[in-house]
């Protein structure tokens, strides 16, 4: 009986890896296999006790307590198997959530701990006291264990087994899969059958045969199961892959290109439709020949077999290449093919897909018409250009003017009035360049709004003559959707001569001088000269200077005084930028600035500027100063970067200035951009505590109506209305008027430029609250202005 209790104890394992098998390497087959390890294990618990006559007492004694795990570990592996059940309908959202509370890892961890105790208790006298031997004429011999006073610790188990086993039952019943839904009913349904017989086994009267009984019920029983499960798998298994291969047939016959397949002799092997329509033949038909036999080739010319031949025998690559076939029509199409070798278990073949470029090719064609002009206007584009003034150099070197012209705020144009209107106006320029030249000159359109004029046997008189010309044309309004639009030209010129006879040298030197054009005021024109060169050879050293200098912090803060007029005395300072170079001497803001600028450098260097300002206001508060204003200039493009505040609030908290004795000058420009925004920012300036002026004021376009809704606290006067303040009566009223209407609104008025006594007397008497300028002081070192500035009292 011992031996064929072994038995039994082996097949929930063989059935276990079986299970694995079918339901491959999931958490679910993982906890089924557990489960079948654990019942197997208490089968061997169970045939333990028969195996008296073969080892001693205390031997069975020991593996009995041992082999006590597989039936106390019942309950958490079964719960262990619900779990996965759990988790894999709540990853198809089979099942609400809700059930985590009850089904999750903490209390597998937490049954499989009361089980770890259970186990505990079996190994001491109060839980099994003894193994007693039962002889019966009925049944074999067995040992029987004695329970002490722990037995209703074990008992408990047996109300755990089938709690959780309802569970799995329910979960089951969700499991939208039928065939596995009908296996994890059985599975639970014999579990509970089988696990109900086995209880009887605390009886001596059952002779443990109850447990065998259950094992072989619930062997059998998942047996069966299994096997249906497994037939029925294997039925989808093959029903998917016909499902699969009938699928790819399709996709491969309803795909328009031509797919096909060779072996190494260059017979075809697979063929889709579209490939047997185009040469109207049948796919049965065309497999097992070769393509020479039905394709017709252009002129009988057959490219790429000695490609493919290298190919198949890489084994690897890509080989492209187009054809001009003729199809079953007559019709002459090109295709493009792609060929790529492929393994298979006991070939190499070719995979060939074809596509048809009939439509691409004939569209290249009318591309290559269309190459040499612009579509929308109709003028000759740049490559037409390049081409036509190669000519002409070719054929005459000499008295060949282009003129380079650049629409004047074009850009305005398209942002109000969109990109059609935009676009039609292009078509309006390039009629009026024409019209103007009436075929004295060739007309191009090489880009955006940029035209070229070319002029040939002409000469520097005739060459501003017809710049001339283009400038009085376009004074003309343009009609545009029903209003008249303005727009100016920017005019560059150049004429070949002698060392510059080039097309690249030509177009390098109009281009120049049409920028300085642009930079002295546009709608006008310039012609070449070396100066220009030279100018923008200084323009890229400086870049290039200006950038290691920021870099290096080669740069220093002057700074100029601020004096309240009522009292006379020093109430702040404005931060200015110098540069002193090593090599180039001092170099003006003038030309530093708006190169930075340019370059996009203002804005880290505006962040220097500021931080650097700020160290400076607090190392003379250290020094026992009395407290000043310090003014910084906030650059148009630093003012609009996203993280400004941020950056100010940073600089504040790292230096420790008071937030008021800092205070930030914008300019008219920056103020007129984006209403909104400015106001916005402005606001979270104002929100850190320090104050804002606006700068050169009366040089913008600010209304007072748009100035009443800034959150400012000064105006500066700009310096070019002192100037003549005192014989100028316009001057005069101007300024009269900026300080009557700051009063007004409530705001502080600085002036600026302030040179002369009279000057500073007309200030006073219109009540003017600050001024600053070389009267009082040029912007000076720091170590300068220390000496002005007044100790603390």
């Amino acid at each position: 009986m011992f031996f064929l209790m072994l038995v039994f104890s082996i097949v929930p394992l063989g059935l276990g890896l079986a299970i694995q098998t079918l339901f491959g390497r999931s958490i679910l087959s993982k906890s089924l296999f557990i489960f079948m390890v654990f019942i197997g294990v208490w089968q061997l618990d169970v045939a333990i006790l028969f195996a008296h006559n073969y080892f001693p007492l205390g031997w069975i004694d020991f593996l009995f307590r041992l082999f006590r795990f597989g039936s106390i570990m019942l309950p958490p592996s079964l719960l262990y198997v619900t779990y996965a059940i759990y988790r894999s309908l709540a990853h198809r959202e089979e099942l609400s959530g809700k059930w985590a509370w009850v089904i999750n890892r903490k209390l597998i961890i937490a049954l499989s701990v009361w089980s770890m105790i259970v186990y505990a208790a079996g190994w001491t006298q109060q839980g099994i006291q003894s193994l007693l031997l039962v002889e019966s004429q009925h049944y074999a011999s067995f040992l029987f264990p004695v329970y002490g006073s722990y037995s209703w610790i074990f008992n408990l188990n047996v109300p755990l087994f089938f709690i959780v086993i309802g569970f799995c039952f329910f979960l089951s019943l969700k499991v939208s899969n039928s065939h596995r839904r009908s296996f994890l009913v059985l599975f639970s349904t014999t579990s509970i059958v089988a696990y109900s017989i086995g209880t009887l086994n605390m009886s001596q009267q059952s002779g443990l045969y109850p447990s065998s009984i259950a094992v072989l019920i619930f062997a059998i029983a998942v047996f069966i199961g299994f096997c249906f499960m497994h037939a029925n798998v294997v039925k989808e298994m093959n029903r998917a892959l016909m499902n699969q291969k009938e699928f790819l047939r399709t996709v491969i016959d309803t795909n328009p290109s031509f797919i096909y397949t060779k072996n190494e002799e260059g017979a075809l092997t697979l063929a889709n439709l579209s490939l047997a329509n185009m040469y109207g033949e049948t796919i049965d038909n065309i497999v097992g020949r070769k393509e020479t036999d039905f394709i017709k080739y252009e002129d009988d010319d057959r490219h790429g077999d000695d490609d493919e031949l290298e190919l198949l025998a890489a084994g690897e690559g890509v080989y492209n290449l187009e054809q001009l076939i003729v199809d079953h029509k007559g019709s002459r199409r090109w295709v493009q093919t792609a060929k790529i070798p492929i393994d298979l278990s006991d070939s190499r073949q070719l995979l060939c897909v074809s596509t048809d470029i009939t439509e691409r090719k004939e569209y290249e064609q009318r591309i290559m018409e269309l190459a040499y002009h612009d579509t929308l206007t109709g003028l000759p584009n740049r490559r037409s250009f390049n081409q036509m003034l190669n000519d002409a150099l070719n054929v005459i070197p000499h008295g060949i003017v282009l003129m380079f012209i650049d629409l004047d705020r074009f850009k305005i144009i398209n942002d109000t009035l969109g990109h059609s209107a935009g676009d039609q106006f292009l078509t309006l320029v390039a009629r009026r360049l024409q019209e103007v030249l009436n075929g004295k000159g060739d007309v191009f359109r090489i880009g955006g709004d940029e035209f070229v004029v070319m002029l040939t046997g002409s000469s520097h008189p005739e060459a501003v003559l017809a710049a001339e010309k283009i400038l009085v044309a376009f004074r003309i309004p343009f009609s545009l959707k029903g209003q008249e639009v303005h727009s100016t030209p920017s005019i560059g010129m150049s004429l070949s001569a002698e060392g510059n006879s080039d097309a690249e040298t030509l177009m390098k030197q109009a281009d120049t001088a049409m920028h300085r054009a642009k930079e002295q005021g546009r709608n006008k024109y310039r012609f070449y000269n070396s100066e220009m060169d030279r100018s923008y050879l200084r323009k890229m050293v400086l870049e290039k200077e200006l950038r290691r200098a920021v870099h290096n912090e080669e740069l220093l803060l002057y700074y100029q005084p601020q004096i309240d007029l009522p009292t006379r005395q020093l109430v702040g300072v404005e931060a200015l930028l110098r540069w002193h170079h090593s090599e180039l001497g001092e170099i003006s803001p003038v030309e530093f600035i708006p190169l930075a600028e340019e370059t996009g450098l203002i804005v880290s260097l505006g962040e220097w500027v500021l931080r650097k300002a700020c160290r400076q206001l607090k190392e003379w508060e250290f020094s026992g100063f009395r407290p000043v204003r310090v003014a910084v200039n906030i650059s148009l493009r630093q003012f609009y970067e996203s993280n400004l505040v941020e950056s100010i609030a940073v600089i504040l908290n790292d230096t420790g200035i008071t937030p008021r004795c800092l205070d930030l000058e914008i300019t008219e420009s920056v103020a007129m951009h984006d209403t909104d925004l400015v106001i916005e920012k402005l606001n979270q300036l104002k929100n850190l505590g320090l104050s804002v002026s606006m700068d050169d004021f009366g040089t913008g376009y600010s209304s007072l109506s748009y100035l009443k809704k800034l959150p400012i606290d000064k105006l500066k006067i700009d310096r070019s209305f002192l100037v003549d303040v005192i014989s100028d009566r316009d001057n005069a009223a101007i300024v009269t008027t900026i300080i009557a209407m700051a009063k007004n609104l409530g705001l502080r008025v600085v002036a600026e430029g302030v040179e002369h006594e009279e000057q500073l007397q007309f200030l006073a008497d219109q009540d003017c609250h600050e001024a600053q300028g070389f009267l009082f002081s040029r912007p000076v070192p720091e170590q300068e202005i220390r000496k002005m500035l007044q100790p603390k009292r």
